[in-house]
């Protein structure tokens, strides 16, 4: 389908190789080894460079670290395709592009929520 394998774009630099290299050590410190750190990065690297238009945001680290930790760093493939997964297929990307659209709306959607079920609190 021409999409770009995991491998090479875990292998390619990205632009935000510092940002991701800042933020995997405060990604669950005390679960992560130096070795499941530097597959946590290759699994951001390939999302920075598959995701050009948003490239890597902070927050990211978490969504991926959860797969490592569900997973392994033995299946990285497979972290970064759950990633891909829950950014694209469900709609994740958008709480992450410019100007976080779908961050703004949720945040709209949680105050009329708490406005409706606990109107002492709004």
């Amino acid at each position: 389908d021409g999409e770009e394998s995991y491998a090479s774009l875990s292998e390619r630099p990205s632009p935000s190789d510092m940002e991701i290299r800042r933020d995997i050590g405060r990604t669950f410190p005390k679960a992560f080894d130096e070795e499941a750190q530097e597959a946590l990065f290759r699994v951001l690297r390939a999302v920075s460079n598959r995701l050009e238009d948003i490239g890597y945001c902070q927050g990211m680290n978490f969504i991926a670290g959860v797969f490592m930790r569900v997973f392994s760093r033995e299946d990285e493939d497979l972290v970064y395709q759950c990633v891909i997964s829950i950014l694209l297929r469900h709609g994740m990307n958008q709480y992450f592009g410019d100007r976080f659209p779908k961050l703004r709306l949720t945040a709209l959607q949680f105050d009329v929520l708490v406005e409706a079920f606990f109107p002492n609190l709004s």
